[in-house]
């Protein structure tokens, strides 16, 4: 069942509010860099742990973008088991997602639509590499009840240049911003 379509600021997003979203598999690597715009819980309503944002593999040993258990509103780059990094959002944002993974470090970023920043880093990553692995968007375990615009995923780690590049194109696209961030 495909997921229905919704309008939030003049703008097309999927609606992975209930229980749709996408899967695909795909191979997996050890460096990876993922980046969605998202509009983060529109309807406050109760995420439950685990909600799926982003979750390629295993949700705990691979790498994923969850709901923080046991938190109101924090997401968490979960991989090697660890849940305990975290950054706050916003109901009823929307927001760019940016998540790296270079070696033995997960790098977090969220850049709001009212042009606030916020940025995370933990270590210790247990990627599986693999020739297939299930990727989720929106949901695996548990629904993000979130909303989703446009999904970049690499399967390196990519530059803190390239990085920049991809979010200015995001924000000017889906903010409305011409502007660019440094990394």
């Amino acid at each position: 069942t495909a997921s229905p379509l919704v309008t939030v600021n003049s703008t097309t997003m999927v609606n992975c509010y209930s229980s749709t979203g996408f899967s695909q598999s795909l191979p997996i690597s050890a460096n990876l860099t993922i980046m969605m715009v998202i509009h983060y819980n529109p309807f406050n309503a109760s995420i439950q742990d685990y909600g799926t944002f982003f979750q390629h593999g295993d949700v705990l040993t691979d790498i994923s973008i969850i709901k923080k258990p046991n938190t109101s509103d924090q997401i968490s780059f979960t991989s090697y088991s660890d849940i305990y990094n975290s950054l706050q959002l916003t109901n009823n944002t929307t927001y760019i997602i940016v998540g790296r993974v270079t070696g033995n470090t997960r790098e977090l970023w969220a850049h709001s639509q009212s042009g606030s920043s916020t940025y995370m880093t933990a270590n210790g990553v247990s990627i599986n590499p693999r020739a297939s692995a299930t990727l989720y968007i929106g949901r695996g375990s548990e629904a993000s009840r979130s909303y989703f615009g446009e999904i970049l995923y690499y399967n390196n780690a990519i530059s803190n240049e390239a990085i920049n590049m991809n979010v200015t194109y995001l924000r000017n696209k889906w903010f409305n911003v011409n502007s660019s961030v440094k990394y």
